[in-house]
């Protein structure tokens, strides 16, 4: 069996499997896993960082030490692999993920292809030690831009900014603390934007209400993913007292949860902990969504902490737990953190 790895951003697919074994993310190259060896195909752009790849790791991802091959892409990336193989009698294993334009070469040229999950997905569910230290720093990092925007906030410098400001602010202490970007574009709205599921910031202007801020930063390709829900400038509308009641049912459901991830336990009676505190407060028909998601060189990974999911929870795991209440039109409480089970 060969296990087919591909990216090409042009064509719509991004495989972080490179950044897993090789370290570094090229826009278009291809890898053929065998039991033995790995082939690791490049255009002429990327081919240099070939001298850069630390076996050390690739053996440690696949842990076992296997032979590796560097080859040079000349022509089209299917027909390259396919040239790679040699044999197009062998079962070719291919990622769910890749676009049915690529399938549809390969299986043009083979009959022999197998549709399979990512083949990482179960190793990535645990962190190694070195990526546990770099979500640490990458959590460490957006804990640092918090408190900066909580300056802000205390402050008042944080009114009369637009959503794009913030967002840009958020950009530039990202850098300023040693991140390499952010994971994903830094959710900021206010007041109404902030129950539009994903708003994208832009010119609105900040003043009294509400500000959700769901912000990632990336450092050595790993991720970090946190939440916080402000209340901004003065406390005198009616609608902050609102706020504040389900800001503190929000608050206890995510404590709540953190305390109950129990080794051995199941995920999903994380997201029990969370949705029955909820419930119980009489705002359960609210809080449509999971409890949380795994973290990795993705911001957003499976398995899901959610009602249906069952693994069981072990050593090295890292996940989200991101508790919320979503008032249609009005606004929409979350408080995430990232959870790094020892």
């Amino acid at each position: 069996m060969h296990n087919i790895f591909i990216t090409d951003e042009d064509g719509g697919v991004r495989n972080v499997s490179f950044n897993y074994l090789l370290w570094f993310q090229p826009s278009l190259g291809a890898m053929i896993l065998t039991e033995n060896s790995l082939s690791i195909l490049l255009d002429a752009r990327y081919f240099w960082n070939t001298d850069n790849i630390d076996k050390n790791i690739v053996y440690k991802r696949l842990w076992k030490q296997i032979e590796i091959h560097y080859l040079l892409l000349k022509w089209d990336i299917v027909e390259s692999i396919m040239y790679a193989l040699w044999d197009s009698s062998t079962l070719i294993s291919i990622e769910n993920s890749l676009t049915y334009s690529y399938v549809e070469k390969f299986q043009k040229l083979s009959n022999n292809i197998a549709i399979i999950q990512p083949y990482f997905l179960e190793q990535r569910i645990t962190k190694q030690d070195d990526e546990i230290k770099n979500i640490k720093r990458a959590i460490k990092i957006i804990w640092k831009v918090y408190r900066q925007l909580e300056k802000l906030n205390t402050s008042w410098d944080i009114v009369w900014r637009t959503e794009m400001q913030i967002r840009q602010y958020i950009i530039s202490k990202i850098f300023e603390f040693g991140g390499s970007w952010e994971s994903f574009e830094a959710i900021v709205a206010y007041g109404p934007n902030s129950a539009i599921p994903h708003h994208r910031a832009w010119e609105t202007i900040i003043a009294e209400w509400v500000l959700l801020i769901d912000m990632w930063a990336l450092y050595n390709w790993y991720c970090s993913d946190f939440s916080r829900t402000f209340w901004v400038w003065k406390k005198s509308w009616k609608t902050y007292s609102k706020f504040s009641k389900i800001y503190a049912i929000v608050q206890k459901a995510h404590d709540d949860a953190i305390a109950g991830i129990k080794l051995w336990n199941t995920t999903a009676s994380v997201d029990k902990i969370a949705r029955d505190s909820i419930q119980q407060a009489g705002y359960g028909e609210l809080f449509i969504h999971s409890t949380g998601h795994w973290v990795w060189l993705d911001v957003h990974e499976v398995p899901w902490v959610s009602p249906k999911s069952e693994h069981l929870i072990e050593k090295h795991m890292v996940f989200t737990v991101e508790p919320w209440i979503y008032i249609p039109w009005e606004f929409w409480v979350r408080i995430e953190d990232i959870i790094i089970v020892s």
